[in-house]
């Protein structure tokens, strides 16, 4: 899917594109290097700011995810544009994950490299 930051770097994204890694049991977590993909399951989501998307995993847990919004700023050498996202599993909080676009820049703002997503990682 083709960034719209990418074909001008000095507009924000119409939509974020990025990676949420959901915490497994430990059982899977320790057969899924040896399973290869077997336990890899991907799915594109569209997380609306008004409500949560819902769904269920493959022990069964139900995740519910809702954005908080994005955020635009600069960094030092980067301009970033990051994305809060509500976590629940269960009905229980797991806490906020944030996922980043970062366009690098030069000392002139100019970009200096393609963008790239920076994956939210919850740990527990």
């Amino acid at each position: 899917m083709e960034n719209s930051a990418a074909a001008d770097p000095r507009r924000a994204p119409d939509e974020i594109e990025g990676r949420l890694v959901l915490p497994l049991d430990e059982s899977l977590l320790l057969a899924a290097p040896l399973a290869g993909t077997a336990f890899k399951t991907e799915r594109d989501l569209v997380i609306d700011a008004s409500r949560p998307v819902a769904m269920t995993d493959g022990s069964g847990a139900r995740w519910s995810i809702g954005s908080q919004g994005l955020s635009s700023y600069n960094e030092l050498n980067r301009q970033v544009t990051a994305l809060a996202l509500d976590v629940q599993r269960d009905g229980a909080p797991i806490g906020l994950i944030s996922t980043e676009t970062r366009q690098y820049v030069d000392v002139q703002g100019a970009p200096v490299f393609q963008p790239s997503s920076e994956p939210g990682i919850k740990s527990s």
